[in-house]
Parts: C-alpha cells; structure tokens; sequence
C-alpha cells in the first residue's frame, strides 16, 4: 500500500485571530508570559488539539506536557471530530480487488504550532510608514519547529540537555531576566547553535562506551 500524494486537511478552527501583532520595538513583560501561558493552556483544553500536540514530538510534545495531567488519554483513538482537526490521506489498496481508503490523524495547523510557541508578529516599520501593515517578523517564546529541527536540541528524544535549556529560558521569563527576551528565528537558530556540542558529546560518548563494552566485556562472553 502507498499514499498517493493527494492528502487533504479539513481544518475548521481557525486561530489567526489568536497570534497577536506588535508594533516595532515592543518590549514583553511577566504579563505578557502569563498571558501566553493562558492561551496555550485554553488550545490545548480540545482533546484532539492535546493529541495531535503530544503525537507531534519535540518542542510541542513538551510545551503539551505542562497542560495534560493524564497523556495516557492519547491511546483513546481518534475523536469524533477527526474531519474537522485532522489529516485525510488515501491509501491505494494493495491489489485491484481491495478498493482504495481513507485514513485520518490527528494534526495541528501552522497557526496552533505558532499560538504554542508564543509566536508574536512584529512589524519591521514604525506605525505609519510605507509598507508597515505588511511587512512583519515573527518573534516568539520558544524557537519554532522550523528553528528547533535538527539542532542539536533535538536527538529524537527529549534530553537532559534539553531539560536544562527549556528550564533555564522558563525561569529567565518568570524573573524577568533582561536577557530573557522573545528572539527571531534566525537568532534562535544562532542561540541554539551554542549547544552543537552536545551532540559531538554524545557521539563521542557513544564510541568509547562502545569500544569500552567490547574490550572488556563482549569479547570475554
């Protein structure tokens, strides 16, 4: 069996109204952490909206996990309004007899993984110049995926490392750490750059775990 290509998404909740836009130069304060911190809790209240948040890993899976008491409840199987949250893909049959079919999932939508990362557009021109209603840059809270994939926070699972970064930018927010400002994506991918050495860590780690278990071990059994 194969998918076809043809995949369509039947989105009705739409959330555009809920990433907020700011003027050049803002500056966030705690209540505007809360404030995110509220909204991301009431998106997440929609059981498949949390399902499709903890299936989608990472960052997201995380940021989910704060919200949900019981994650067992993501093996409850599909809701029952799988057409208007979810994925639709048809599956070719395998042989000419068996007919093609629908399979549904759970998954969010851009403006969802935006609202859970805190994304906030920021104009790029002052109120009033040529160009300032269109023109913006996305600020948020935490590196959208597109800056958080294949760094070196993301091995597959959710590290040590990760924890301490994750905890070390919650408390920066909830002191008010000058530091601890939203940052664009491309600074993101910059911040994050700084903890590339992880992962030549953990390889490294890995080979002389390896060589160590086969010398004084392996070859002995």
């Amino acid at each position: 069996m194969c998918i076809n290509g043809d995949n369509s998404g039947l989105q009705c909740s739409c959330f555009c109204d809920a990433i907020p836009y700011r003027p050049m130069g803002f500056q966030l304060e705690l209540l505007d952490y809360t404030y995110y911190i509220q909204k991301r809790s009431t998106l997440l209240e929609d059981p498949a909206i949390a399902r499709a948040a903890l299936m989608h890993g990472g960052l997201i899976w995380h940021i989910t996990m704060e919200h949900v008491q019981d994650p067992e409840f993501i093996l409850s199987g599909l809701g029952g309004n799988i057409s208007r949250y979810g994925e639709c893909h048809r599956i070719q049959g395998s042989a000419r007899t068996e007919p093609d079919y629908d399979l549904w999932e759970e998954t969010l939508t851009e403006d969802q993984i935006d609202l859970l990362c805190g994304v906030y557009r920021v104009y790029r021109s002052a109120a009033g110049s040529a160009g300032s209603l269109t023109f913006t840059q996305d600020l948020s809270w935490f590196p959208r995926q597109c800056s958080f994939r294949n760094s070196s926070l993301d091995l597959g699972h959710w590290s040590p490392d990760a924890e301490d970064w994750y905890q070390c930018r919650v408390q920066m927010y909830l002191t008010a750490d000058p530091k601890g400002q939203c940052l664009n994506q491309a600074e993101w991918k910059s911040y994050i750059h700084l903890w590339q050495t992880t992962v030549r860590t953990y390889k490294g780690i890995e080979v002389v775990s390896k060589a160590f278990l086969n010398r004084h071990f392996l070859q002995h059994v």
